[in-house]
């Protein structure tokens, strides 16, 4: 999809000229959203941005639900920025 472009050229801009840092996980098969957001550090995060369609969204919220720490996970304050095919879950 166009998730890394849109990363690259438009939101990762406007973040670090918000003075925002960030690490990037980029993601290039199913479920490897939802593994990502079940195994990261959250300690080390004030918030997740997620680049993507609906799935990509879904498989973030899927490992924060199945995490440990779930109920502290869930709390993780999220963005999206649409870059799926039809971005059903931002009209």
């Amino acid at each position: 999809g166009d998730g890394v472009k849109i990363w690259e050229t438009k939101a990762a801009v406007v973040l670090r000229a918000a003075g925002f840092e960030f690490d990037v996980k980029t993601t290039t098969g199913a479920k490897e959203a939802t593994r990502v957001a079940r195994s990261a550090d959250l300690s080390k995060y004030t918030g997740i941005v997620a680049v993507g369609g609906d799935g990509t969204v879904a498989e973030l919220f899927q490992g924060l639900g199945e995490r440990d720490d779930a109920v502290r996970a869930m709390k993780v304050p999220i963005g999206i920025i649409p870059a799926g095919s039809g971005n059903a879950l931002c009209k």
